[in-house]
């Protein structure tokens, strides 16, 4: 549901501002306006709160080091088991009440320590993480040529290297093995037999050579190279000017002292991350919320002698705002609920207050967009429905088991990071509704195993009663979309727009009239109700067309949205019919074992999709079936002032 919220002004003289501010920063329930456009007194006489020179620089000086703070952290490693953080005494005036505006800081906190911190500490990581960086990329770049050398080193131990002569390195496909006469036969026809050419198997794909000819032919002999095809081992740029052998002992010198140099700067980060990561933690958080005081501060306004504050608080909190300010301030702050317009509702924030169980499924809401106060909060049908449609599709015992027990173990692995935490919840509620199912169908791991345990259909076999299976599907279909016209008429009627009413109203009727005479038509129901749907359906038009506008219209193609239920029917065949055919396949193999290994693939393969594509279709119904007939986006997220952390 959507929480009912208060508009308020707080009005004071100028002298009590910076502890006025201070409290309600304390305090943390006050979202702050910016626009007094909807507030007294008139906008045209009101100035906003006159920036202070030194909290501007400051609030400069702040930015700067948060954004270098994170920077730094980013770099740091990450504490785990093994690497944990050293604890660290936190900044002396942390936690403290700090000035927001004038009259100038009487405490500045430890923006000076921070500042001064930050200019040795920043290069210093910076550049420990430049070089490990720096070291790693060379690493990489020589692991290139890592089974090259090898192959090529027994062959520079024996040569004798000199400045008169050139050494190529040389990769080849071992396919092109057959070349190596007609590369002989060149060489020699291009140096006059002044050459040496040594090579060896580098891999089952690769052969490396190692060509030695005097330097007045080793233009030609590359661009012969480089015509047939054959790669020349270039070497990086820093060494391309020393002699090969040189150059390839240098590079295997290299590849044995690198790991140990990337290990000794990654250890200098460890190091620095230990002694510093939870004090910049502190930090950070100590100037975040010292910049939301001041900007927040910018959304004030003043007269000549007083200030205003204008916001929005959560009603229930509302009086215990009005008593602090008492008890603080004895009546010197006037803190006043005012009058909430109609024309001002799309400005209101929005507050989601729901309970726990529900709570989780505020992440699927959030998706789309928060409602428009004074609308309706779809969350708790979200939380009715998107279990009930999942569990339907998948609809057994066993893998609705296995979901479950998935999602309680990332529930209990992840359980600190809120939507990794509120998913698994959601999708743990899916896999209760498919255990139950799956009791109702009598599947687990498919109907035949079920039935080897005892389980038999409470209500029909999915794969035996398609057409059962199909009118389920539109019964939901029917109910979800009445429920979505049922409260897009009670959204109408609170707002108080006729034609609105007039629009769900018809599509009520309508609607319902065509469930009478579909019920009617196949037999389900009594044969005189099918007249009775005629009728309704009939009558609605005039109602439609005449009171509800053109919009109006739009409410015929909910026929359509109804239909798109049996797509639960679809998806829940096809989850049935995959498990049918994973018993059948691991049947037919005369190996135990190797039956139920492909059995057990197969199933693998069903639960892959019982856990996408049940819930694509689960939300697919809401968002855009259900959803278009009463929920109205564009609410305005609740930030209240208040402390970071």
């Amino acid at each position: 549901m959507i929480e009912k919220i208060a508009k308020l002004w707080l009005v004071g003289p100028k002298s009590r501002l910076v502890p006025v501010t201070n409290l309600l920063h304390e305090l943390g329930v006050i979202h702050v306006e910016s626009s007094p456009v909807f507030f007294p007194p008139p906008a045209e006489i009101l100035q906003g709160l006159a920036p202070d020179p030194a909290l501007q620089s400051q609030r400069a000086e702040l930015e700067r080091a948060v954004e270098q703070i994170h920077r730094l952290l980013l770099i740091f490693p990450r504490p785990t088991s093994l690497f944990p953080m050293l604890p660290e005494a936190p900044p002396t005036d942390v936690g403290e009440p700090l000035p927001a505006v004038a009259p100038p800081l009487e405490r500045p906190g430890p923006t000076g320590e921070l500042a001064e911190l930050l200019q040795t500490l920043v290069p210093e990581v910076e550049a420990l993480s430049r070089q490990k960086k720096d070291l790693e990329d060379r690493h990489v770049l020589f692991q290139q040529y890592e089974r090259t050398l090898e192959a090529l080193a027994p062959f520079l131990e024996e040569i004798r290297e000199s400045r008169e002569l050139v050494y190529l390195g040389v990769t080849m496909e071992r396919k092109g093995e057959g070349m190596l006469a007609l590369l002989r036969e060149l060489l020699g026809e291009v140096t006059r037999e002044r050459y040496q050419l040594f090579y060896t198997v580098v891999d089952p794909e690769t052969l490396a050579l190692l060509i030695i000819l005097p330097k007045e032919y080793a233009d030609r002999v590359r661009g012969l190279l480089w015509e047939r095809g054959i790669t020349e081992l270039r070497l990086p740029l820093d060494l391309a000017e020393l002699p090969l052998g040189e150059a390839l002992r240098y590079l295997l010198r290299e590849r044995e002292r690198l790991p140990g140099a990337i290990a000794t700067a990654q250890a200098a980060l460890v190091a620095q991350a230990r002694r510093w990561r939870g004090r910049l933690e502190l930090l950070q958080r100590w100037a975040l919320d010292r910049l939301e005081q001041i900007r927040t501060s910018e959304r004030f306004f003043q007269t000549d002698q007083t200030f205003i504050i204008y916001g929005w608080v959560p009603r229930r909190r509302f009086p215990g705002v009005a008593e602090a300010m008492r008890a603080a301030f004895a009546g010197e702050v006037m803190v006043e609920e005012l009058p909430l317009g109609m024309e001002e509702r799309f400005r209101v924030p929005v507050v989601l207050k729901n309970p726990a169980w529900i709570r989780p499924f505020e992440r699927l809401t959030r998706v789309i967009a928060l409602p428009r106060y004074g609308t309706l909060d779809p969350t708790p049908f979200l939380a009715l429905f998107f279990p009930l449609f999942f569990g339907l599709i998948i609809a057994d015992i066993a893998h609705g088991l296995i979901l479950l027990a998935g999602s309680l173990f990332v529930r209990g692995r992840y359980g600190d990071r809120p939507l990794i935490r509120d998913l698994a919840v959601v999708f743990g509620y899916g896999a209760v509704a498919a255990i139950l199912s799956g009791f109702l169908f009598g599947e687990f791991f498919g109907a035949e195993p079920g039935a080897r345990i005892g389980l038999r259909p409470i209500l029909f076999d999915r794969l035996h009663a398609v057409f059962l299976f199909m009118g389920v599907a539109l019964g939901f279909g029917f109910l979800h979309i009445l429920l979505g016209l049922g409260l897009g008429l009670a959204t109408a009627w609170l707002h108080g727009s006729r034609r609105e009413m007039a629009a769900k109203g018809g599509g009520i009727l309508f609607l319902g009239g065509f469930l009478l005479f579909l019920g009617g038509l196949v037999g389900f129901l009594p044969e005189p109700l099918l007249l009775v749907g005629i009728v309704l359906s009939a009558s609605s038009l005039p109602v439609l067309f005449l009171l509800g506008g053109p919009k109006a219209a739009m409410e015929l193609h909910n026929i359509v949205n109804v239909l798109s239920y049996l797509r639960l029917m679809g998806f829940g065949l096809a989850a049935a019919s995959l498990s049918f055919t994973a018993n059948r396949l691991g049947g037919m193999m005369e190996s135990v074992a190797l039956g139920l290994l492909v059995a057990g693939f197969f199933h693998l393969l069903n639960l892959v999709f019982g856990l996408v594509s049940p819930a694509i279709q689960a939300l697919r119904l809401h968002y855009v079936e259900f959803f278009e007939n009463f929920f109205q986006p564009g609410g305005r997220e609740y930030r209240p002032f208040k402390k970071i952390g």
